[in-house]
């Protein structure tokens, strides 16, 4: 979740961001595919699945801010970012 953060805060315009934001997350995921799958798509119990939830929020919340800005912008159509 830091690099993806750390990745939104890149310079550059929107769409920049918005690259680098999707480009992190993908390649971190495809470099440890194992890793993904087990913090992604595992099954596990109730509990490590309520983290996940933590866990995807984060990704969605920096993301989401991205899109905000845009239709802020008027450079997305407007739609709810945290979908």
């Amino acid at each position: 979740v830091g690099a993806v953060h750390e990745a939104a805060q890149c310079a550059g315009d929107l769409h920049d961001q918005v690259a680098s934001v999707i480009g992190t997350f993908a390649g971190r995921a495809l470099s440890t595919p194992r890793r993904a799958y087990a913090l992604r798509a595992e099954p596990v119990d109730a509990e490590v699945e309520a983290e996940r939830l933590v866990f995807r929020r984060a990704f969605r919340d920096v993301i989401a801010a991205r899109i905000a800005e845009g239709v802020a912008a008027g450079r997305l159509p407007q739609q709810d970012p945290e979908l």
